[in-house]
Order: C-alpha cells, then structure tokens, then sequence
C-alpha cells in the first residue's frame, strides 16, 4: 500500500505494457543517440539486446532497431549482415525507403541489395503458394471426378461440396430410373391396338424420352461443374497446401 502511495507521489501509476513501451522507446533512442556520436560498437550492443530482449516490440520499434543494426554492419564493412538487416527492418516496414539527402552510398547500395532481394523472396513465395494452389486444384478435381463434392470438402468449402454432391446423385439417380423406365413406356406404344392410343402412347413415349435426355444433360453439366469447380475455384480457410520450404525469412 505505501509503495503505491509513493508512486502516486511521484504521478500516475503506469501499467506494465506502457511501462515497456516507454522503456523500449527510450532504449531505441538512447541507441540513436549512440550511432550519432558515432559509437557504433555501442549502438550494435544496445540494438542487440533490445531485439533479442523483444519487451514487447512493436512493428515499428523493431523496423528501427533492424535500421540502427543495417547502419552498424555497414559502418563495420560488413555489407552481408548490413543486407541481413535492411531486409528485417524491410519486413516490419514495407515502405522503408533510402533517404537520398542523409545516406551515403554505401547505404544505399546495400539498401537497394536488400530491396532487390525482398522482391525476389516475395516473388518466389508467389510463385509457390500459386504452385500450391495449382496442386491442391488438380487434386481435389481428381477426388471430384470419382465423388463429386469431395474435391470441394478438401478445399473446406463444405456447403458447396455436399450441395453438389447432393444434386448430381440425385440427377444421376433420376436419369438411370428413367433410363430403366423407358423401355416400359416403348412396350405400351407398341401394345396399342388403335390409332387413337397409339398417338396417345408416342406422345407419353416422346415426352418421357425428351425429359430422361433433359436430366442425363443437367447431370453431365453437374458433375462437369463440379469438377471445373474443385480445379480452380479458391479454397476456403486453411486449405492443405504444399509446404513452402524455399523462402527466407530473416
């Protein structure tokens, strides 16, 4: 009780994250600071242990202090660890950009290194997930051609899936009973002994062939779509996918 009396003495009790926030702060400053007096061995000790600390980073205090570290290796004619780290403080800050007026060459040169390799590393990521995705669409089409709607349920798009599996089962059931229902109705045209039920049984004939060809046609465009379906369309939520192995991430 009396320590928090003694801290309302001195102004409002901070709560722990703000704490640590106004900590990292003045440790990024103090950091700044350093590397502007040009004690850059001092600067790279308190950047280290305040990213290897990580009280709670931000996005943007991490972004600064991959910034401080690429100027130090730099300074240290180490360009490699200087790359290493512009692409960090690049991933915290897409839109890390050289200052033209204030950086010298040789930061810029490393910077646009790093900038150059982050657009290969995202350009090989696309290329992966789109590999992926390729693999998981040729896969689950492969399951829809033997069960339509499973292609769809592997892409977790589970509504669809059992929708489409309902509706060509159904469509194909309907086409075979009346496939099988048909030679009946043939039977009975052939069976009649006047004109009149005749033409009456070619009609009943006629109708029951063209609406058993209009269902076998809606089941054939069903089960094509629900193979097309399962090949292209997106997955839903965490879809499997093949790993991606190749990518950097520093």
């Amino acid at each position: 009780m009396s320590l928090i009396l003694m801290m309302n003495a001195f102004g409002q009790v901070m709560s722990p994250q703000n704490s640590l926030g106004n900590s990292n702060t003045k440790l990024i400053a103090r950091a700044q600071q350093y590397y502007s007096a040009g004690r850059i061995d001092d600067t790279e000790h308190l950047a280290l242990k305040i990213i290897t600390d990580d009280n709670h980073l931000t996005k943007y205090e991490k972004y600064n202090v991959y910034r401080l570290l690429a100027f130090c290796s730099i300074a240290a004619d180490n360009e490699e660890a200087g790359k290493r780290h512009f692409i960090s403080a690049i991933r915290f800050n897409p839109n890390m950009s050289a200052d033209p007026l204030t950086w010298s060459p040789k930061l810029r040169k490393v910077f646009d290194l790093a900038t150059s390799e982050v657009k290969r590393q995202r350009l090989r990521e696309a290329e992966w997930v789109f590999a992926s995705e390729a693999s998981l669409g040729r896969r689950a089409s492969l399951k829809s051609l033997y069960l339509p709607g499973a292609g769809q349920l592997m892409k977790h798009q589970k509504r669809r899936g059992m929708m489409l599996g309902i509706l060509t089962f159904s469509t194909v059931s309907a086409y075979l009973y009346g496939q099988a229902y048909l030679p009946k109705v043939k039977d009975r045209y052939h069976e009649a002994n006047s004109t009149d039920l005749a033409e009456k049984r070619w009609k009943e004939y006629r109708d029951t062939r063209y609406m058993v060809s209009l269902i076998g046609l809606t089941a054939l465009a069903i089960y094509g779509y629900t193979f097309f379906d399962a090949l292209w369309a997106e997955s839903d939520g965490d879809a499997v996918k093949l790993p991606i192995e190749n990518i950097e991430h520093n």
